[in-house]
């Protein structure tokens, strides 16, 4: 898709301008990082506060109770249904 500009004399892989740009940009320090690629390397909880700021316009304290009672709900779907496919597996196996 880019220009060939020959092979490289290191590796002899084929030199071109992405290439050339992935290359620089494996050199960059901190400080030669955007404030938005510096953003994007947060951990998850930046990322969840961030959520819960931004996005849903709560507290990370509010929606933790949320989170919690959805996770009892999954649960409580998991055992039905589990007891559900129980019970037709008991019925086709007695017919």
């Amino acid at each position: 898709m880019t220009r060939d500009e020959g092979k490289d004399p290191i590796d002899g892989s084929e030199m071109n301008a992405v290439r050339r740009a992935a290359l620089e940009s494996l050199n960059r320090s901190e400080d030669d990082l955007t404030d938005r690629e510096l953003f994007a390397q947060q951990d998850d909880q930046f990322w969840y506060i961030e959520m819960c700021m931004e996005t849903l316009h709560r507290l990370p304290h509010e929606i933790d109770p949320l989170l919690l009672m959805r996770q009892y709900t999954e649960l409580q779907a998991y055992h039905i249904i589990k007891r559900a496919m129980t019970g037709l597996i008991r019925t086709f196996e007695g017919n």
